[in-house]
């Protein structure tokens, strides 16, 4: 009996169904391939990409009874083809067997167990873990795994293109497709100068349509501004055959440096024609969608991003300042280019205690207006809005790459907003195909449904890839810290690795820890989906909806511990949520303070304080959207109706930041940031109480917990230093409109000072009668 190792699964080409290939461990490395379906597919890809759910899957309550039973699974052995159905039988210590022979017909579960049971020992865990259908082979290296497969089994290998893929032809005509991953950048497809000359140069023009549905084209040529965008004399595309599809390609003569938008005149076999922007493009045009491609501007050598000047963070080291390009800019930047004029505050961001911005998506939307981004036209391009400059039109990526560096050479971490669930319904690939409705990439719904955009199909490998490549595209060529996933809720199918699962598998394998993978997933399941996958946070609802209903109503409730204390529900030390009193989803803050009595900030600025210094004493990453920080208070429509009026450009209006409402809070802001990242216990999981019951609206008998009717709540934080000490914090909030003496516990006697009004106070007795003031808190700490 030949001993086999499970070498990947790949998909029989022909029939597009999952086959898992088992190799001879020794000898001539021969190959076994084993027919499975779909499911088996995915429980297997689970245990490979060391994917926990929800719910035990059958092979992992099969391997959670084993370890229960203090058992070892030493062997599965095939040991029979009946029907065309292969049966094993599992091998125990002490020579226990347990046999698939005995009527049962779930041939392929004992395969999938023995997985799960022997990954601590038969799989290395600091090893990147194999993509779903094609990547092992890459990695391991070409054709060596493989080298013996002629003899044996009767496999004959044949390599198909530099990207390492490979079919193998079994013996009945039956053949396996393992290796490359579609790279649509490294295959540069969209717009690309030929060479590097500041000058001027030829541009090279690639389209990819991925094996599947006809899209029907008979011809496609390219015009625009290099040529008069003269669509009948267009420059024909010529067709070639690719391993995953279809590559249509052209090149220009030589072009002076410039900036040209460009689009495609598809003509189909039924005689009718379309203009098509292209779906690759790097660069976003001004008019009708347009694509565009640079020619000469700064060499690349001029645009290499900088590293963080000491390095990545972890995610509980950061204070996260959610940025709105356009907003953010609006009101200082005249004729530069937005991504420019960022760079003008972050000093001012920084000295705030910020360390980490997360930039709402700059990837170019669909139409010339303002726009939040949130529905993707072209992922690979930067928002043509964004990166225009009037005097210096050829740079564009150059802007955003300039950004990043000056982020990074103030330790800020640039975390970008990835909108992977959906598109525009304008997307470029569906009108490459004659009947949109067939495109692989949108033809079906994947998960849920956002009402109003296209959905995208992850279901399809084309889908995979193109999202694959988007993330890995902002990851390396532009040295991004983090993303932000939207809307995950629509693409996370519990049981299915497919969409978020592998995703963010995916991006792990070609990241360090510290790079955070933060999830919008509002849904009681966030804490599940987030250890079940390689997410590192997800957003929570609980502080900006406890803190509206409580500044509309004018009483903070007993929910407020849980709300502060919500990573405690997450097990893995390396994950916490993320809290804000509110988001770009939601009106500001300091305008919601004063909304009931129609007077926003300017009647209720200073309510919002004790929340403010609650965020930042939270277990969780605070995150503060653009002007909170100085009292901004602009509406929001949580449902506009249709009417347009929530997504539109809502400005910063810098000279509030001046006036005694603004100086006030970013002072305390301000403050806030800097003792975040200067008292580790600030940052930590500790808090006490642990649990708060929601029936508790009084202190304890110890004096801790929420005491509602006297608006005020008391809790302990602390955190073990390198050297051993622990640091302690007391924090004391009063949300109240009149000053509170509270009597406040201290875990150890002795001088105590707060950190907000650097007031020092003796204790004794572990216990100490403070005053608060009105709408304020203390953050105390033991000298």
């Amino acid at each position: 009996m030949a001993e086999m190792r499970v070498m990947a699964v790949g998909v029989e080409s022909g029939a597009a169904r999952p086959v898992l290939l088992l190799q001879e461990a020794g000898g001539d490395h021969r190959l076994l391939p084993v027919w499975i379906g779909v499911a088996e597919a995915n429980a297997i890809t689970v245990e490979q990409h060391h994917v926990s759910l929800p719910r035990p899957m059958t092979h992992q309550l099969i391997g959670d009874v084993v370890d229960a039973l203090g058992r070892r699974v030493e062997q599965v052995r095939i040991i029979e083809i009946r029907d065309n159905i292969f049966y094993a039988e599992l091998i125990l210590d002490q020579k226990t067997k347990v046999s698939a022979l005995r009527g049962s017909r779930t041939r392929h579960t004992s395969l999938t167990a023995v997985i799960r049971c022997l990954r601590p020992s038969g799989m290395n865990a600091t090893t990147r873990p194999p993509r779903w259908r094609r990547c092992q082979l890459r990695e391991l290296g070409p054709g060596c795994l493989f080298r013996h497969a002629r003899r044996g089994f009767g496999a004959t290998e044949r390599r198909l293109n530099a990207a390492n893929t490979y079919m193998y032809v079994f013996d009945g005509g039956r053949d396996v497709l393992l290796g490359g991953l579609m790279r649509y950048m490294a295959e540069r497809c969209g717009a690309w100068q030929v060479g590097d000359d500041p000058t001027g140069g030829e541009v090279e023009f690639r389209i990819f349509i991925p094996d599947g549905p006809d899209p029907g084209i008979a011809s496609i040529r390219v015009a625009g501004s290099f040529q008069g965008w003269d669509f009948p004399g267009g420059l024909p595309l010529a067709r070639q055959p690719h391993p995953e599809g279809t590559l249509w390609t052209a090149r220009t003569g030589r072009l002076d440096a410039g900036f040209y938008e460009y689009k495609y005149a598809v003509d189909f076999d039924d005689g009718h024609p379309r203009i098509v922007s292209d779906p690759c493009t790097r660069y976003g045009g001004f008019d009708n969608d347009n694509a565009a491609v640079v020619v000469g501007g700064s060499p690349r050598a001029a645009n290499v991003v900088r590293p963080l000047a000491h390095g990545r963070r972890t995610l509980q080291d950061l204070n996260v300042y959610e940025l709105m390009i356009d907003d953010f800019t609006s009101e200082y930047r005249a004729a530069r280019a937005p991504l420019d004029a960022v760079v003008d505050r972050l000093d001012y961001l920084r000295d705030l205690g910020f360390n980490a911005i997360l930039f709402m998506p700059w990837t170019a939307w669909s139409g010339n207006h303002p726009d939040w981004g949130y529905a993707p036209f072209q992922y690979f391009s930067v928002e043509a809005r964004y990166a225009h400059d009037l005097l210096a039109p050829a740079e564009k990526l150059s802007w955003l790459k300039r950004l990043i560096s000056e982020c990074h050479d103030r330790d800020i971490h640039v975390i970008m907003d990835g909108v992977f669930n959906h598109v525009s319904v304008d997307f470029p690939y569906k009108a490459l195909y004659r009947d949109p409705t067939v495109c692989p990439y949108t033809s079906q719904v994947f998960g849920g449904y956002f009402p109003g955009l296209q959905d995208l199909d992850f279901d399809q490998q084309c889908t995979r890839d193109l999202i694959r490549d988007v993330c890995h595209y902002w990851i390396d060529t532009f040295g991004i810290d983090g993303i932000r996933f939207d809307n995950t809720v629509n693409f996370y199918v519990a049981g299915n690795i497919h969409g978020l699962p592998e995703l963010l598998a995916d991006v792990r394998s070609v990241v360090d820890p510290e790079f955070s993978t933060t999830l919008e997933h509002l849904d009681l399941t966030a804490v599940e989906v987030t250890e079940a996958t390689g997410a590192t946070s997800f957003w929570d609802n609980s502080l900006y909806g406890l803190t509206f209903g409580a500044l509309w109503d004018g009483r903070m409730d007993q929910r407020l511990l849980n709300a502060l204390n919500n990573r405690r529900w997450l097990r893995p030390a390396d994950k916490l949520p993320t809290l804000y009193l509110t988001n770009h989803d939601h009106s500001n803050v300091a305008w919601q303070a004063g909304a009931r009595a129609n007077a926003g900030a300017i009647g209720g600025w200073f309510k919002t304080q004790p929340y403010a210094i609650a965020l930042f004493t939270s277990t969780a990453v605070p995150l503060v959207p653009n002007g909170q920080e100085f009292g901004e208070d602009h509406f929001l429509p949580e449902d506009d109706q249709n009417t347009g009026r929530r997504v539109i450009p809502r400005p910063l209006r810098w000279k509030l930041s001046e006036d005694r409402i603004g100086a006030a809070l970013r002072h305390l802001y301000g403050t806030l940031g800097r003792l975040r990242l200067e008292h580790p216990a600030l940052r930590s999981a500790q808090m006490y109480p642990e649990v708060w019951e929601e029936w508790q609206t009084q202190f304890s008998p110890v004096g801790v917990g929420v005491d509602v009717a006297r608006q005020a709540a008391v809790y302990h934080r602390w955190a073990t230093l390198p050297g051993g000490e622990v640091e302690n914090v007391v924090v004391a909030l009063n949300f109240s409109d009149a000053e509170q003496w509270l009597s406040v516990p201290f875990p150890l006697d002795g001088g105590w000072t707060d950190l907000l009004g650097q007031q020092t106070f003796d204790v004794t007795g572990n216990r100490r009668e403070l005053p608060v003031p009105s709408n304020w808190g203390r953050i105390l700490r033991r000298d």
